[in-house]
């Protein structure tokens, strides 16, 4: 190599590096201000349909009276009795798509968890079911009402015979939580 070689190196390597990386980094944040201008439309978009849902809920009905939202809460007249509604409604749902419960307690909120409103109520439920029947199980409760969401949910394989031709079992740890609405006194 010659010394004109060498000495040519540093300035194309220096100029790759302050020409270069300048020029990565603006592409960078151009790219980044694209990503938050999209994240920042999409939530908009979800602002303006919630504004339209809460105008639907707060307008008046058609004839003048205002729009019964009850179903949408479970029914009990205390905490305790819409905790075993849910209960129920949990136990019959997971039934209905041929699984067999285990095991059902009601939840506890910590008083320093944000589920831990006086309107809350949740359910912890073990059980055995099919895969099948697991998302039969899950799309009824989450679009159906009284509104029961799911809030934790573990899955995991039942061990079973290793010459068991029939489908696969699943144990399944779920916790589901809804609004009850306190009677008017």
């Amino acid at each position: 190599m010659n010394t004109a070689t060498l000495g040519r190196r540093p300035r194309l390597t220096g100029l790759l590096i302050f020409v270069g990386i300048p020029a990565l980094l603006l592409t960078l944040s151009a790219f980044n201000m694209l990503d938050e201008a999209e994240n920042s439309f999409a939530a908009q978009e979800k602002e303006f349909q919630l504004s339209a849902l809460m105008r639907r809920l707060t307008a008046p009905a058609k004839d003048g009276k205002p729009l019964d939202l009850s179903r949408i809460y479970l029914s009990g007249d205390t905490r305790d009795l819409a905790n075993a509604n849910l209960q129920q409604r949990l136990a019959q749902s997971i039934a209905q798509a041929s699984g067999k419960v285990i095991e059902t307690s009601a939840l506890e909120f910590a008083s320093d968890e944000a589920r831990a409103v006086e309107d809350t109520v949740g359910v912890k439920a073990s059980f055995d079911i099919e895969n099948d029947g697991l998302l039969a199980l899950l799309h009824g409760l989450e679009t159906g009402l009284p509104l029961v969401f799911v809030d934790k949910l573990s899955v995991r394989r039942v061990p079973g015979e290793p010459t068991s031709t029939g489908p696969e079992k699943l144990r399944v740890d779920l916790e589901a939580i809804g609004r009850w609405r306190a009677p008017a006194s």
